[in-house]
């Protein structure tokens, strides 16, 4: 088996090497990357490219194959939430941080949890056909219209509903903290918070191989606060929320824990973190058009609930 994964490891290193020339020959989401850079405070010079494509190309390529590489690992301490995910109504929320994909496989098909996921098709419909063959051959059932609908049903029947939250929505007015800056939220799992009885966690492979779970609300806490959360998301205008306003409702602390998860997370792994190569802060920096339409330019976004669908439910 170790010689498998040497083995497996060495393959994927000499594939990648031609997509990370070509990728970096062709400036592949240069522009995007160091305007978010310079945004955040990040330097993004040649050498993190260089790395993030790496990584990226590795990442890709393993999504292709079905298969990670090694065991991936989980710590004593999250057994008793994969429980949780397995037996109870469930919101799993993660990000484009290194292999979401895989992670999802694993957690379906080795862990037995029935997460149901939802993603923004490809508008290039050959990329669509192989994202499409890929979740196949790694098991994972997906989503891409009535997503709101569907989403709620499958918690209201106890079991997982997953998605990534770190993208940027077409529509919602709240604004959470997020590094030194705040970031517009999909409204979707905040809808699901409220019309649900989830409890809601963040998960992430990191690139060591662990996973890590990290359980950000449960049922008895919400309805602890639910005599204070009477005022809606709307009536906090943007950008400037704070974590310490005693009347926050409860989706919106979840949310500011959230991103509070992902900001240590992106310190940690910044080249591991492909939500930068999205054009996430529309709001507050203005990127340059490309000639290509990608999953972050929604066709019409009057029709849109969330970034999840195009479809009004």
């Amino acid at each position: 088996m170790l010689l498998a994964q040497i083995l497996y490891s060495l393959i994927l290193q000499i594939l990648a090497f031609p997509l990370i020339l070509i990728l970096f020959l062709i400036g592949w989401k240069k522009n995007t990357l160091e305007r978010n850079g310079r945004f955040l405070r990040i330097p993004v010079s040649a050498h993190f490219r260089i790395r993030l494509y790496h990584h990226a190309a590795v990442d890709a390529l393993k999504v292709l194959f079905g298969w990670y590489g090694r065991p991936i690992q989980i710590r004593s301490k999250d057994r008793g939430k994969i429980e949780l995910l397995k037996t109870k109504s469930s919101l799993f929320l993660s990000a484009h941080f290194h292999n979401w994909e895989v992670m999802g496989s694993w957690l379906i098909t080795k862990q037995g949890i029935p997460l149901l996921s939802a993603a923004l098709p490809f508008f290039n419909p050959r990329s669509q056909c192989l994202l499409k063959f890929s979740r196949r051959r790694l098991g994972i059932p997906t989503l891409d219209k009535a997503v709101p609908r569907s989403a709620l049903r499958h918690l209201l029947a106890n079991q997982c509903f997953g998605m990534l939250w770190d993208q940027y929505p077409a529509q919602g007015n709240c604004f959470i903290p997020f590094l030194d800056t705040t970031m517009r939220v999909d409204p979707l799992p905040t809808f699901l918070i409220e019309k649900s009885e989830a409890t809601v966690f963040f998960g992430a492979l990191l690139p060591s191989g662990v996973f890590r779970l990290i359980q950000l609300s449960s049922v008895s806490r919400k309805n602890q606060l639910s005599q204070s959360s009477a005022l809606p998301l709307s009536s906090f205008p943007p950008p400037e929320i704070s974590t310490s306003q005693p009347h926050s409702p409860w989706p919106l602390r979840v949310a500011v824990r959230y991103h509070r998860v992902l900001s240590l997370l992106f310190r940690m792994y910044p080249e591991y973190y492909y939500g930068l190569t999205h054009r996430r802060f529309k709001d507050q920096i203005t990127y340059r058009i490309s000639g290509s339409v990608s999953r972050e330019t929604p066709s019409n976004n009057s029709v849109m609930v969330s970034r999840e669908t195009k479809n009004k439910t």
